[in-house]
């Protein structure tokens, strides 16, 4: 979930819509869903650039295992920002989880390329290890398996404090998803 609190930079969003979503967030805490469903409905209204409301919805609808709104939700966070790799990682997951692994599959190749503007951009480098973590998870997710684990070792050796690394060295896409959303 993404609280904007302090928000600032060069996006001006609609003040009402980050107040919106940091109340929905209180109600998620709470496990209010109803609440924060209603609240996040209410920041999208107020500004439908805000995306960070999409996203806490789509988590929402996940923790309900209501996965099909997930990705609708997912979609429209994708309209928001077409750019945020993040959004297209997760909707090829919901994809994946939906059975439709063929839809999945497109979504992961975006997530790539997003990525590797990311990677490759000087001036977008601020979280150079987790991109280059998350894009080499999409490759392991699309059946490019030596590309993403040569990602994930060469990750371990460049940051070998990073314990949580370990947890990827021998990621199964169908685990997880599993642990991501549950059985």
């Amino acid at each position: 979930m993404t609280s904007c609190k302090g928000q600032t930079g060069k996006n001006a969003y609609n003040p009402k819509a980050v107040e919106f979503n940091n109340k929905a967030l209180e109600f998620v805490k709470t496990a209010n869903y109803d609440s924060a469903l209603f609240y996040l409905d209410e920041s999208i209204k107020a500004d439908t650039t805000f995306y960070f409301s999409y996203g806490n919805k789509a988590n929402v609808y996940c923790t309900l295992k209501d996965f099909k709104n997930a990705l609708l939700v997912t979609k429209k966070e994708i309209e928001a920002k077409p750019d945020l790799a993040e959004g297209w990682m997760f909707a090829g997951m919901l994809n994946d989880k939906l059975g439709d692994s063929v839809t999945a599959l497109e979504y992961y190749k975006k997530s790539i390329d997003l990525f590797n503007d990311r990677i490759t951009n000087p001036a977008k480098q601020k979280y150079l290890e987790a991109n280059r973590l998350n894009r080499a998870v999409a490759y392991i997710f699309i059946g490019q398996q030596k590309i993403g684990f040569d990602e994930i070792n060469d990750l371990k050796r460049q940051f070998p404090l990073d314990k949580s690394l370990d947890r990827f060295s021998d990621i199964n896409k169908k685990e997880y998803l599993k642990e991501i959303f549950g059985n």
